[in-house]
């Protein structure tokens, strides 16, 4: 079904790429958004559409729709990777990656958005993230051996 994504999939990190427009068309692109969304209420049902893994819902209730969709997967993340993040990756393997590059827009405002889908062998339950600039950092713990109580995870990912 065009523009389901795989209800299944953790998201793990959401990176606008760019956005493919001169300063005018940026706040041409803003001055549409504040005339015709409220931009609390739309980025609120947006993400409710996008957990519901209805991408093309989410677009629409930010009053854009998906133009391209180009989705890649793969079984390993080390080569789809680099830097510390790559160091991570060969320490710990993930069991899928599935990416998606989204170009969306209105008339002639597009942007790009790039979302990727991680699967590891964590439960999810003790985790962290924040955004430094550019990058996004995420933190999952398990318990390895003896008891670690979610308490104690909790605050190691942190």
């Amino acid at each position: 079904m065009a523009g389901r994504i795989p209800a299944a999939k953790r998201v793990w990190w959401w990176l606008p790429a760019c956005w493919r427009c001169r300063w005018p068309q940026v706040a041409a692109w803003r001055a549409v958004e504040s005339a015709s969304v409220n931009l609390t209420k739309a980025r609120s049902d947006g993400k409710k559409s996008a957990r519901n893994g209805d991408a093309d819902g989410a677009w629409r209730q930010l009053n854009i729709r998906t133009l391209k969709r180009t989705a890649k997967s793969a079984l390993e993340c080390v080569s789809h990777s680099h830097g510390q993040v790559r160091d991570h990756f060969v320490r710990n393997p993930c069991k899928s990656l599935d990416r998606t590059l989204f170009a969306v827009g209105n008339g002639n405002n597009v942007a790009v958005v790039s979302v990727a889908w991680v699967d590891f062998s964590f439960t999810g339950l003790n985790y962290a993230s924040r955004s430094d600039g550019t990058t996004i950092v995420i933190a999952e713990t398990e318990p390895a051996s003896g008891q670690v109580s979610g308490e104690t995870l909790d605050a190691i990912a942190s």
